[in-house]
């Protein structure tokens, strides 16, 4: 299986999350990793309102969309 890790880091305040998501908005497949459960739900709020179909796994909860899949690859909606 063949993989392709993109990484952004970078200091504070320097657009790494604004990059990852265009980024992961534009690629086939993709995983975004949070640190915390808000930010996760922050992220698929972000994705959602992009067109990404994209579901939500966390300890606490499990969000299966339609099109989507709790983990990846997204899809466009029409």
């Amino acid at each position: 299986m063949a993989r392709h890790f993109v990484l952004h880091l970078g200091g504070t305040n320097t657009g790494k999350t604004y990059a990852g998501f265009q980024r992961l908005q534009q690629a086939a497949t993709g995983v975004y990793l949070a640190p915390l459960r808000l930010l996760a739900l922050e992220a698929q709020e972000v994705l959602l309102d992009a067109g990404v179909d994209c579901g939500l796994t966390t300890g606490e909860e499990e969000d299966c969309r339609e099109g989507g899949t709790p983990t990846w690859p997204p899809r466009r909606r029409n």
